[in-house]
């Protein structure tokens, strides 16, 4: 049976996390036209061994990427930095704690 965690990162809310998985939901509320969008993107990790060292680093690379990605303001915002900063910091930690892993964690230091 497939394993899946979920996590929705809001700035004001807390990770809701399900099941166990081999995957990872990332999301963000992205800065867009001047609001915020819900975006959603889902990292897998059934590849890695998260238990050891090079897995969780590679784990959280890909997390980070998919932070990059669920973050990302429109190009019609201006200088919405801290904005970013903040979800980037909000999906990587949720994400990282989602999937319980003491190696990913320790990477994520």
């Amino acid at each position: 049976m497939k394993k899946i965690l979920a996590v929705l990162v809001f700035t004001a809310l807390t990770p809701a996390a399900f099941a166990e998985g081999s995957s990872v939901a990332v999301d963000g509320m992205a800065p867009v036209n001047g609001s915020f969008t819900l975006r959603r993107t889902v990292v897998q990790y059934g590849d890695l061994n998260i238990n050891e060292k090079q897995g969780a680093a590679t784990l959280l690379e890909r997390i980070n990427v998919a932070a990059d990605t669920v973050c990302r303001p429109s190009h019609q915002m201006g200088a919405v930095e801290s904005l970013v900063a903040r979800c980037r910091s909000r999906a990587i930690h949720d994400a990282v704690t989602a999937v319980d892993s003491a190696e990913l964690s320790a990477a994520a230091k």
